[in-house]
């Protein structure tokens, strides 16, 4: 997304501000090494860690700021939600829904433009939490 808007909307890095909402922090335990980690290990390496033979920590959060930050964005315009998907319930959850057999869901991310002036107005620390 940083990539589009810089190409599209001739937008700085510097000046573009990223919400991250809620999602699986502590607690997301994979019994294996993610696909994902597996084929790109140059890329999963520093973000995953092995507890034991059978459960694998994804550090999800510290690779999506990390990788923030190498587009160019400013740590200071970085904020994540303190919120946990995986251990609050009023979140919906993968890691939950397969457990129970149920339906999963899918993440969504958008772009809005001139919001700063509505997050100054009800900037709060709870909003303000950054994971590093």
């Amino acid at each position: 997304m940083v990539n589009f808007m810089k190409e599209h909307f001739g937008s700085n890095s510097k000046d573009i501000m990223v919400f991250v909402g809620a999602f699986a922090k502590d607690g997301m335990i994979w019994d294996k090494c993610p696909p994902f980690a597996e084929e790109n290990p140059d890329v999963w390496k520093e973000y995953i860690e092995k507890i034991d033979d059978t459960h694998y920590n994804i550090k999800y959060g510290d690779r999506l700021y990390d990788q923030l930050l190498e587009n160019g964005l400013s740590k200071e315009n970085i904020y994540f939600d303190s919120d946990n998907t995986v251990t609050n319930k009023n979140y919906f959850s993968n890691n939950r829904s397969k457990l129970l057999n149920e339906r999963e869901g899918r993440n969504l991310f958008g772009i809005t433009f001139d919001s700063l002036p509505v997050f100054e107005s009800s900037e709060s620390d709870e909003i303000r939490t950054r994971l590093k």
